[in-house]
């Protein structure tokens, strides 16, 4: 409780979380040199291609690109909703690790991760 106590004293009457700040800042930083980047040809080329962006990020991407690259953007968006209509329905079907009980939520969860590119 002591802890507790000394951490809200601290806080100078602000209730913002400082990991939160630090976090917001670093994604505002990544995401202007990613459009600073975006015109370049290879950066083009890999948005043609692999790219995967959930929706959030997809839309501030979206409101930062100049407009001529906005339709790049919804063509990722759209390529993502495909896969996220067809690719569970794939995982059903392939052998994997022990996924008894985990029914639909799970395939999902997997899918996402898998989608994300995370390391489980």
């Amino acid at each position: 409780m002591k802890l507790v106590n000394n951490a809200a004293a601290a806080s100078n009457g602000t209730s913002e979380c400082g990991i939160c700040s630090e976090v917001a800042a670093e994604e505002q930083l990544r995401m202007r040199e990613f459009v600073s980047s975006i015109e370049r040809a290879e950066v083009l080329h890999r948005l043609r291609l692999d790219v995967v962006l959930c929706v959030p990020h997809a839309m501030k991407l979206r409101n930062k690109v100049p407009p001529a690259l906005t339709p790049r953007i919804d063509g990722i968006i759209i390529r993502c909703r495909q896969r996220l209509t067809v690719e569970p329905s794939q995982l059903r079907s392939k052998p994997g690790p022990d996924r008894a009980g985990w029914g639909a939520l799970g395939r999902a969860a997997e899918f996402l991760v898998a989608q994300q590119g995370l390391k489980t």
